[in-house]
């Protein structure tokens, strides 16, 4: 069982913003399952306040409302040769936003992560980078994302 927002979650992906540090809680209460069942993959992507800009330059951005106010919660796409770049940007003072996206891939996988989802929570001034690469061994890749997104941008308390 892991804490929140991946209660109930076997492969929880934690994405860390420069500068920051997230912490995942693991308890087991009924002992069946013992650490040497851990596994952990890691991904490093750089993300600079220029190369955000450069990417956001080609992509597609979409606003994260708060009862239908601009808080400056946002999220863009980019297309790039070998993938996607999936950009969280909190500009906001005093909420969060927190994200769930789901994908049909073929030929592409999310770097990093053994799933075809991820979560995002980003707090106020962050911004956090996923992405999505052609696998090596493919010829052509896609990753649609599915329309069941789920998305929240909250006051912090």
């Amino acid at each position: 069982m892991y804490g929140y927002p991946y209660e109930g979650d076997k492969t929880p992906m934690i994405i860390v913003a420069p500068g920051s540090f997230e912490v995942l809680y693991w308890h087991n209460p009924d002992k069946t399952t013992n650490f040497i069942n851990f596994n952990l993959v890691t991904a490093f992507t750089e993300i600079s306040p220029e190369i955000i800009a450069e990417l956001k330059v080609d992509g597609a951005s979409v606003e994260r409302p708060f009862n239908d106010q601009d808080v400056g919660c946002s999220v863009t796409s980019v297309g790039i040769s070998n993938g996607q770049v999936w950009i969280f940007e909190n500009n906001s003072e005093g909420y969060f936003s927190y994200e769930v996206m789901s994908f049909e891939f073929e030929g592409a996988a999310i770097t990093g992560c053994l799933d075809t989802c991820f979560r995002v929570v980003c707090r106020p001034g962050q911004t956090k980078r996923v992405d999505i690469e052609k696998l090596p061994e493919a010829e052509d890749f896609t990753a649609t994302p599915l329309p069941s997104q789920d998305w929240q941008v909250k006051a912090e308390k």
